[in-house]
C-alpha cells in the first residue's frame, strides 16, 4: 500500500468519525453559532468540504493539464509542508483563503456529509489511478507554504481536518 493510499484511509476515518460526533443533534443546534461567535457545526463542515473539493479540483487540473512538467518537491517544500501541519496544530488563528467562498449557514449537514462522501470518493479514484512516477512531485500549490506532493497535500488535508473537529468538538451544544 503507498503512503497516499493510507494517508488517504486516515483522512476517511477522521471523516466516519465527523459524522459518527454529528448524529443525533437536530438541524437548528448544528446551526447555532457557538458563543462569543465563530462559526457553527454546519459551518466548520462547510468549510472543511469546500477545502476538499477545492484541493481536489486543483490537483486535478494540475495533472491534467501540467502532469509532465511536475517538479519533485525539494528541501524547502518539505520544510514549508511541516511548518504548515505544525501550524494547524497550534492555537493561533487563520484567514480562509479568498480563493474559497465565504463561509455563513445556515446549511443542511446532512446534505454536506453526502457531498462529502462524494468528494472521497474521487480522492480515491484520484490517488488510485495517480501515477507512481509523480508520488514525490509537487502537483498542489497551498497559499501560505507552497508546493505539496500528492501525500503532503493528503497530510495537509489531515491536520486541517483535525484541527476544525476540535472547533466542531467545541462548537456543538453541551460541550464545554
Amino acid at each position: 500500500m503507498r503512503n497516499a493510499d493510507v494517508r488517504l484511509e486516515r483522512l476517511e476515518n477522521s471523516r466516519i468519525q465527523l459524522e459518527q460526533l454529528l448524529q443525533g443533534y437536530s438541524a437548528e443546534q448544528l446551526n447555532k453559532t457557538p458563543p462569543p461567535g465563530g462559526w457553527s457545526p454546519a459551518e466548520v463542515l462547510k468549510h472543511i468540504l469546500d477545502v476538499e473539493s477545492a484541493t481536489l479540483s486543483y490537483c486535478v487540473h494540475k495533472l491534467q493539464k501540467h502532469g509532465a512538467e511536475l517538479k519533485p518537491v525539494g528541501f524547502r517544500e518539505k520544510r514549508n509542508a511541516f511548518l504548515l501541519r505544525l501550524a494547524l496544530r497550534s492555537p493561533l488563528r487563520f484567514r480562509v483563503p479568498s480563493a474559497l467562498p465565504e463561509v455563513k449557514g445556515p446549511y443542511d449537514a446532512d446534505a454536506l456529509l453526502r457531498q462529502w462522501t462524494e468528494v472521497r470518493e474521487r480522492y480515491r479514484e484520484f490517488v488510485r489511478s495517480y501515477p507512481p512516477a509523480l508520488e514525490k512531485a509537487g502537483l498542489f500549490r497551498h497559499p501560505r507554504s507552497g508546493m505539496l506532493s500528492l501525500e503532503q497535500t493528503l497530510a495537509f488535508l489531515q491536520a486541517h481536518l483535525n484541527r476544525h473537529l476540535k472547533q466542531l468538538k467545541r462548537a456543538l451544544p453541551g460541550s464545554a
